[in-house]
C-alpha cells in the first residue's frame, strides 16, 4: 500500500465513523424522548399518588425529569463537541492532503444556504428540547412542593 492509499483508507475509516456517531447520536435521543414521555405519562397517572415523607408520585417523577433533562442535555452536547471536533477536525485534516474535499464543500455550501435562508439546524434543537423539559419539570416539581407545604 502506497501513502496515499493509506490516507484514503483512513479518511474512509473516519467518514464512516463519524456517520455511526451520528446515528448514535441520533438513537440516544431518541431514547431521552421517549423517557420524557414515558414519565410526562407516568405524573398523569400517578400524580397525585402519596410516596414516602408526604411525596407525590408527581414529585417523584419530575425530579426524576429533571434529572433526565440534565444527562440528555450533557449528553447531546458530548456528541456535538465529538463529532463537530474529534471526527470532523480528523476528517477536515486528512480531506486537506486528498485532491477533491467533499466534507469541506459540503461545510460550505451549508454556511452559503444558512447565509440567505433562516435555517434552524437539528443539533441546536435536541439540547433545546432538553432544556424545555428541563423547565417543565422544575416547574411541575415546583408546583408539588408548594402544594405538600401550603396544605401541612
Amino acid at each position: 500500500m502506497d501513502t496515499e492509499e493509506i490516507k484514503f483508507n483512513q479518511y474512509k475509516l473516519y467518514a464512516e465513523q463519524k456517520e455511526k456517531f451520528t446515528n448514535r447520536s441520533f438513537l440516544v435521543n431518541r431514547f431521552y424522548m421517549v423517557m420524557v414521555l414515558v414519565l410526562i405519562s407516568l405524573i398523569l397517572l400517578f400524580g397525585e399518588f402519596p410516596f414516602a415523607y408526604g411525596l407525590t408520585g408527581g414529585s417523584v417523577f419530575a425530579l426524576t425529569g429533571i434529572m433526565i433533562s440534565v444527562l440528555w442535555w450533557l449528553n447531546m452536547d458530548s456528541y456535538n463537541t465529538l463529532i463537530k471536533i474529534k471526527l470532523s477536525d480528523v476528517i477536515d485534516k486528512i480531506e486537506k492532503e486528498m485532491p477533491s474535499h467533499p466534507f469541506e464543500d459540503e461545510y460550505k455550501s451549508i454556511q452559503e444556504y444558512k447565509k440567505n435562508k433562516k435555517v434552524f439546524l437539528f443539533t441546536g434543537m435536541q439540547k433545546t428540547f432538553a432544556v424545555i423539559t428541563f423547565i417543565m419539570f422544575l416547574l411541575i416539581l415546583l408546583n408539588e412542593v408548594t402544594k405538600m407545604f401550603c396544605c401541612c
